[in-house]
């Protein structure tokens, strides 16, 4: 049996095997781009983000830890930290 989702074909001979293949494809996450965006995706970084960013940042927060608290993606908060280094 063929089994198409997602743009990803799989040839499956075995009904127990078939059974599992399905059950994997329907039940994982989205990969899309889409899913990944935050709420502040492409938004300009405010006077307060930038003082909280810096303030979790003295505090010894990392990236993923501040990015969930503002929304933003770690790479951008990671951006956005070599930005404000740089401009000082």
């Amino acid at each position: 049996m063929k089994i198409t989702t997602n743009g990803l074909s799989i040839e499956v001979t075995n009904n127990d095997k078939k059974n599992k293949v399905m059950d994997i494809l329907l039940n994982r996450p989205e990969t899309t781009r889409k899913r990944k965006m935050t709420g502040h995706t492409r938004k300009a970084w405010s006077k307060k983000e930038d003082e909280t960013l810096s303030d979790l940042k003295d505090a010894g927060f990392g990236v993923t830890d501040i990015g969930k608290d503002l929304s933003r993606t770690p790479s951008s908060v990671s951006a956005r930290m070599t930005r404000l280094k740089n401009n000082k």
